[in-house]
């Protein structure tokens, strides 16, 4: 499911499916950071996105990444500012996002 949050959204159908797997992905770091640091993440309310007031789930989103980051000592990207409104900042958000989860995935080896 990684590889689904290399996908731009752009209908609400697709921010769904984005949505799903970006939850799934955390799911999955933070348990694996539970079996190999013995470090109990808390769980952010990820999904569903709201996508009428997207400042909340951006906050969630970015303490989220400060915590499994934190703990794996893998750098941070201020993910926090986007407007999903313009192409560019959205697929630049995607790919930074997107590496994030991919070198926490590496370094889990999940």
């Amino acid at each position: 499911m990684l590889a689904a949050l290399a996908n731009i959204p752009r209908s609400d159908a697709e921010w769904a499916i984005w949505s799903y797997a970006h939850r799934d992905q955390h799911l999955l770091i933070r348990q694996a950071i539970q079996v190999q640091y013995n470090v109990a993440l808390i769980e952010y309310p990820l999904d569903p996105i709201p996508l009428q007031s997207l400042n909340q789930w951006l906050d969630w989103n970015q303490i989220s990444h400060n915590d499994f980051n934190g703990v794996l000592g893998t750098p941070s990207n201020d993910l926090q500012e986007a407007d999903f409104n313009d192409p560019a900042q959205l697929q630049a958000w995607i790919y930074l996002h997107l590496r994030e989860h991919e070198v926490a995935a590496s370094a889990l080896q999940i």
